[in-house]
């Protein structure tokens, strides 16, 4: 990204700081945020959009969430609150990116997840402990409530949130996921479509999974070659070059599921996505990737899981060189 466009980036970001929120950050303090998380796109500036917006998004989300948090929660503050401190790192971020025409969804994703981990980093400062299991769920919820958010917003674009009676200190829970999932039903049904059955909501919410995390990586839904068809193709998840991972990616909690599924999701990953496939000469993949091939370590991406993952499906894992990794860093063993 050039100085002229971090510039008009600054200026866009410190501007609107400054109004809607009332509150003076230093141009260069906005300036070094930004700098810093889209140096980490340079191996990835063939893809323009992606990674940029995401870092950018993630930059002004934790500017904007330190600000109006200020050593606070985002956890204890209300519904309405919390949805105040979203909403405004949404647009920031969305009004920056739009600057260098960028993906705004990708931007305000990305700003979200980074008010979200303020959460865990204040609460922390504060000695505020859950226990382990509370912390899983907690994570869980909140990526299932961004996703339901996500599917409310584009039949309401201005929804704020649900002011659910709730302490702020607690975890959020799967009542409170349940709270949105009605929510978001009964809003359907307002607007004359049907309630999704069950398995639509499990594909929508893994839609709505691999948007939120496609902002973290430089290439996402990238068509490689199906060895096995001189025309069809597979799609991987996302790609890192620079670090060498190849995401596939699956929002379950193995301990919901059959193990032979879990198994199987292993399985379909390493059928498709091994190092060494091809990727495809198609109009989205950017030119200075096509044909190379997919190097690096294959990482199942899923959710904090709540409940341990069945002894079977940590050893397909194993035995075929794939690591399960959840959002928040964590590798299953």
């Amino acid at each position: 990204m050039g100085d002229a466009a971090l510039g008009a980036i600054v200026s866009t970001v410190h501007g609107e700081v400054a109004s809607k929120i009332k509150f003076n950050l230093s141009e260069d303090y906005i300036a070094h945020k930004i700098a810093h998380a889209v140096a980490g796109c340079a191996s990835a500036v063939a893809n323009k959009g992606k990674c940029r917006d995401g870092a950018i998004g993630a930059a002004v989300g934790e500017m904007v969430g330190e600000t109006l948090l200020d050593g606070r929660d985002v956890g204890k503050l209300s519904p309405q609150e919390r949805q105040k401190v979203i909403a405004y790192s949404q647009i920031i971020a969305g009004s920056a990116v739009a600057l260098v025409k960028g993906d705004v969804n990708t931007a305000a994703n990305a700003a979200t997840v980074a008010v979200e981990n303020n959460s865990l980093l204040a609460r922390r400062r504060v000695n505020i402990r859950w226990t382990p299991r509370q912390e899983l769920e907690h994570e869980y919820a909140i990526l299932e409530i961004q996703a339901i958010t996500n599917q409310i917003r584009r039949l309401d674009p201005k929804f704020n949130g649900i002011a659910i009676m709730r302490n702020p200190r607690d975890p959020w829970t799967r009542h409170d996921v349940q709270t949105y999932r009605q929510y978001y039903n009964q809003l359907r049904e307002s607007r004359g479509f049907a309630v999704d059955p069950i398995y639509r909501i499990r594909i929508n919410n893994g839609n709505e999974f691999n948007r939120i995390m496609s902002s973290k990586y430089p290439y996402n839904e990238l068509y490689v070659a199906n060895p096995k068809s001189a025309t069809g193709y597979f799609r991987v998840d996302s790609y890192n070059p620079a670090t060498e991972e190849i995401i596939s990616r699956k929002f379950t909690q193995f301990s919901q599921i059959q193990e032979s599924t879990g198994i199987g999701y292993i399985k379909e990953a390493v059928r498709k996505y091994s190092p060494g496939a091809v990727i495809s000469n198609v109009p989205s993949t950017p030119t200075t990737i096509r044909g190379r091939k997919l190097e690096g370590k294959l990482i199942l991406e899923v959710p904090a899981q709540v409940n341990p993952i069945p002894q079977s499906v940590l050893r397909a894992a194993q035995e075929e060189n794939v690591i399960i990794r959840d959002t928040t860093g964590r590798i299953y063993k």
